[in-house]
């Protein structure tokens, strides 16, 4: 992974390299079309907003959840509200860290529903997908009007059974994924990409406030 700029320097510490994110996430499966969406405000440190639509073409039942700083709150589909502690990281403390292993840095912003950290925090599950498979570097590429690089991983299966080819659009300035797709070969199973993505200094403070 060090040998890839945008790995080393931005995809590992993407916490580091924005202050506000909004956006809108779609998950798309094929050849069916169930497409699911998700919502999110996201302010570092620790801050967020999220509203999970599993099912697009059902948008009145949703699911919600927010951190304002000092707690989880999480609406489910009848509008019930439980709390959770936010989550750092995933390193267990028994444990000592090698020089060359990864550890997450959730830094308050892990999100508890919707299913699309891996795009947010890349560094919690790219150090195995590139240790499990051949990476292939295919260039870069504008999407959403930014610039990307592009990699593609292959390995005989992913979990799940999402295919054998994982390829990712990774950010250059933040590091952040914009859009996964798991196919076999060239053909799609699931694509998982933001339709929309903005950052700014800051956000508006009632978001983070709407669940209380």
């Amino acid at each position: 992974m060090d040998r890839i700029p945008v790995i080393k320097n931005k995809a590992l510490k993407t916490n580091q390299n924005y202050s506000v994110l909004e956006g809108k996430i779609s998950r798309k499966l094929e050849p069916t079309g169930e497409k699911e969406i998700t919502e999110l405000i996201v302010e570092q440190p620790g801050r967020f907003y999220i509203k999970h639509t599993p099912d697009a073409n059902n948008p009145s039942q949703f699911e919600e959840a927010s951190n304002d700083g000092a707690i989880i709150r999480v609406k489910d589909f009848n509008g019930d509200i439980r709390k959770l502690e936010p989550m750092q990281n995933t390193f267990p403390s028994n444990q000592t860290a090698s020089k060359d292993m990864i550890i997450p840095d959730y830094n308050g912003t892990y999100l508890p529903i919707g299913g699309v950290n891996e795009l947010l925090h890349p560094e919690m599950f790219l150090q195995s997908a590139f240790s499990n498979g051949k990476v292939t570097i295919k260039g870069e590429e504008k999407f959403l009007e930014r610039d990307t690089t592009v990699i593609a991983i292959d390995r005989e299966s992913l979990e799940g059974k999402l295919g054998n080819r994982q390829t990712l659009w990774i950010d250059n300035q933040t590091g952040i994924i914009l859009k996964l797709v798991n196919s076999d070969g060239d053909q799609p199973i699931q694509t998982i990409a933001f339709e929309h993505i903005r950052f700014s200094d800051r956000a508006n403070e009632a978001l983070f406030q709407t669940l209380k």
